[in-house]
Formats: structure tokens, sequence, C-alpha cells
């Protein structure tokens, strides 16, 4: 990988956009988009390094080693990548993880996910616009129970579509709630059924 392909990698596994990486380091984004061309700076590289938690030689493609330090008296543990499924339509009567509902894999950091289950979704359509825009892909991780006023991925329609909503859980039933007030609420009640899979934690797109 190139030095701009390394920078990218490492911004999505925290869920960061270029543009935001360079906001953080202080440097133009044009800067950065030259280096595919030429060798940056070492100040620059080190303040793009530091940033991202990583040793400038990871940067530059001299080691693949991840190195997260998690405070200054301790520089020796690594903050590995791993990578979690991206779900798409949800194959009817197949278990959330199986094959058929699995459309790519994400690369995130095994230290920043909470124990257990975590996938992503990406999010088709502008019902929670502007919290999570259309076309970004949302982390998840796998619980049947969220509080009110969480965003979290339900299962609709026999459990064959996942949907991205706020939840508010009144008495017998559960409220499906957008964030755009374009859209109008969805009930779920004994008659028309659903299912959480989990709570929304983080969220990345691009500029």
């Amino acid at each position: 990988m190139t030095t701009i392909e390394r920078i990218k990698r490492l911004a999505r596994m925290r869920g960061w956009s270029l543009q935001l990486v360079a906001q953080k380091a202080g440097i133009g984004i044009n800067n950065i988009y030259t280096w595919n061309k030429k060798t940056p700076s070492t100040k620059s590289l080190d303040k793009v390094a530091k940033v991202l938690g990583v040793p400038i030689d990871y940067l530059l493609g001299n080691t693949d080693k991840l190195n997260y330090p998690n405070d200054n008296k301790d520089k020796s543990k690594v903050n590995e990548a791993v990578d979690l499924p991206i779900l798409g339509s949800i194959a009817c009567g197949k278990p959330i993880f199986a094959e058929q509902n699995v459309t790519g894999y994400f690369p995130t950091l095994k230290n920043d996910l909470p124990s257990g289950d975590n996938f992503w979704l990406k999010c088709d359509g502008d019902s929670m616009d502007p919290t999570i825009k259309n076309g970004a892909y949302v982390l998840i991780h796998y619980q049947p129970e969220v509080e009110n006023g969480d965003i979290a991925a339900v299962l609709l329609n026999d459990d064959e579509d996942a949907t991205l909503k706020r939840i508010s859980t009144q008495k017998d039933q559960t409220v499906l709630i957008p964030d755009n007030k374009q859209y109008p609420p969805i009930i779920l009640n004994k008659d028309n059924p659903g299912k959480i899979i989990g709570k929304a934690i983080r969220m990345q797109s691009e500029l």
C-alpha cells in the first residue's frame, strides 16, 4: 500500500474521513493528496502519524505493525485491526451473520470495539439525515435491547430487511423514529413485529 492508502485505511478503522485526519493534524487536505506524487516532509508525516497513533515507519511502508500506546508509560500494546462484516439485506430465515448477508468487510480497530459481536451496516436512504448520511457505514454492536433514544438496527419484514432508526419503547409497542422529519415513524407491535439486532455505536462517511 502507498502512504495515502495506509492513511485512508487507518482513518476508516477509526470512522474518520481523510479530511478529518488532515484537520486534526493541522495540515491542508490538498497537501496530503500531493503525497501520491511526492514524498511528504517528515514534519507533516509525523503530525499525521501522531493523530493516527502509529509510527511513521508504518505510513512509509517500512513495517506492518500498528502500535497504539494507551498512555505514556506503556508503548508496547498493539491494537490490531479485524475485518468486520458489512451486512446488506438480511436473507430471510438465515442467521444474521450467514454468508448470504455479507456484502464485504471493513477493517476496524479491535481495541476500540465492545466485547461480543459487531458488524457494519451501510445506510441506504436519508431517513436518519442529518445524523446519518445516505451511504454512510454504521458500526453496530449486536444486542437485543437498547435504551430509549438510542439508534438501533432493527429487522423488519419477516427478518428480511434491516433499518436504522431511533428507538422509543412505549408500553406494548416500540416506535422507530427517523431523524429526518419528512419520514413518518414506524410502529412495531404484535400486528407489525420487528426485532432489534444491535445498537449503533459509530459512523464512518466520506465528506
